[in-house]
């Protein structure tokens, strides 16, 4: 009987995909370490590189989130003071 899988909903920001992707590769991590089968290791070692990747790009896209977010609070600042 295969483990059943906890499916939840993708997180709303970027800046959470980000930390999510970063705990995937935590965990992703922690199973390497334990496992002692050279085929198990191998898919769990490509898991990681495409986890990593994932978490780069969150962070990337996180990113400018914060910057379109920040320079739309600079734009109506200024409205604001003028």
């Amino acid at each position: 009987m295969p483990d059943a899988a906890i499916v939840l909903p993708p997180p709303a920001s970027w800046s959470d995909r980000s930390a999510a992707a970063r705990i995937l590769v935590g965990v992703i991590a922690e199973e390497l370490e334990l496992s002692r089968d050279p085929e198990r290791r191998a898919e769990l070692a490509a898991l990681q590189i495409k986890s990593v990747v994932l978490s780069v790009e969150a962070r990337k896209h996180a990113i400018v989130e914060d910057l379109t977010r920040a320079a739309a609070h600079d734009t109506t600042s200024s409205r604001r003071s003028a």
